[in-house]
């Protein structure tokens, strides 16, 4: 991954921290009891596909 790209995972995390709730963003659990946490939807939603410097859709496990 470029330098200049912002690891998401990392600054939810972190944002979660400052709110005071468990730091859990993307962790893998399917069972979420934050009832509060404001990042749960985009958390338990199935991740965005990847684009490319063109705007296409990147194969998985590609760096765009």
């Amino acid at each position: 991954m470029s330098e200049d790209i912002c690891d998401l995972t990392r600054l939810v995390r972190s944002l979660q921290r400052l709110d005071g709730v468990r730091d859990c963003f993307r962790s893998g659990q399917t069972a979420c009891d934050g009832v509060g946490c404001v990042w749960k939807d985009y958390c338990l939603a199935l991740p965005e596909p990847m684009m490319d410097q063109t705007g296409e859709v990147a194969p998985a496990g590609s760096d765009p």
